[in-house]
């Protein structure tokens, strides 16, 4: 994009549309993993900036970029989570040297196969060059409308900041408690403490919490933009320590999203009306991914659990909401 902006968020946003322009023609012409994840990123780095302005700039401003992008987005996934899925099909978790893990493997590599496939024609179908300038005009109007905010532009960065930690802990302490309830449920009954009142009922939804995880991490990336056009330097530790724990979120999406592939697969082939060797494989398959899933949550717990009083003073030395 012409020109470079001094507001660091319209820097972000130009940055991210350039990374679209550069990897979106490789994902047409060659179904790139690496060029689909990262097309798809940029995608949602821009929706977290646009989120980010959401209490500074009229929706009119950015409507149509949001539009474009989630278009670009939408047509990627099926290809994006075919890459995923099959990494994970070969990660050192899921697999073992069991006869029925062999089976099961084969059999899902085939359907990811085939929904890779069928996710790179549409692809071809529905993208083209074109949609790159179509995202670049409204994207660089964005622009425009940002540069105007000046200050503000930091002060909607800082409050986004503390608005979505804030909505992360809370869910993230809520699942923590859960987990403590159930592993003290599970206890011998000599070792059980007395319930704990302030756990809700009803069971956390971990990919909600997911999804508030991966914005923080965005709107973290954005606040670090805005400090280093700044000269500052202090506000990528608070990133680099909460980025494993969504990586932590994102594994156990990843699992149970397998598990969930495989009896997909079960219930449409109908399998276990005529070979039930393959459908206990594959259910069998679908419980370790499950079990897996389960683990990175019990690691997310552990890491939350230790690093959220570090990662809350960071945020609140980074982002101060008085000025010092």
């Amino acid at each position: 994009m012409p020109g470079k902006s001094e507001q660091p968020i319209s820097a972000y946003i130009c940055e991210q549309v350039e990374a679209i322009a550069m990897h979106l023609p490789r994902v047409m012409a060659h179904a790139d993993v690496t060029a689909t994840h990262q097309s798809r990123v940029a995608t949602r780095r821009i929706k977290a900036a646009i989120n980010v302005l959401s209490s500074a700039i009229d929706v009119a401003e950015t409507s149509e970029l949001s539009d474009r992008c989630r278009r670009v987005r939408r047509l990627l996934g099926p290809l994006r989570d075919a890459d995923v899925m099959l990494e994970q099909l070969a990660s050192k978790g899921l697999k073992s040297k069991s006869h029925e893990n062999e089976i099961a493997r084969a059999i899902l590599m085939d359907e990811l196969k085939a929904r890779r496939e069928k996710a790179r024609s549409r692809v071809r179908e529905k993208l083209d060059v074109a949609d790159i300038e179509l995202i670049r005009g409204p994207a660089m109007r964005l622009c425009v409308a940002v540069d105007r905010l000046g200050e503000v532009g930091r002060l909607v960065v800082r409050d986004a900041v503390h608005r979505q930690f804030e909505a992360f802990r809370c869910d993230a302490d809520r699942m923590l408690g859960q987990v403590k309830s159930k592993q003290q449920a599970n206890a011998p009954t000599r070792e059980r403490a007395k319930p704990r009142a302030n756990i809700g009922r009803d069971p956390l939804d971990l990919h909600q919490l997911r999804i508030e995880g991966k914005a923080l991490r965005y709107t973290l990336e954005i606040g670090e933009s805005v400090a280093d056009m700044a000269g500052e330097n202090h506000r990528s530790c608070v990133s680099d320590r909460f980025k494993p724990l969504q990586d932590r979120l994102g594994q156990w999406h990843d699992r149970v999203v397998l598990g969930q592939i495989a009896i997909e697969w079960m219930s449409e082939a109908q399998v276990v009306l005529h070979d039930d060797e393959r459908a206990e494989a594959v259910l069998k398959y679908a419980a370790t991914c499950v079990r897996a899933g389960r683990r990175e949550i019990a690691r997310f717990c552990s890491e939350w659990e230790t690093s959220r009083a570090t990662i809350a003073r960071a945020i609140r030395a980074a982002y101060p909401l008085v000025k010092r």
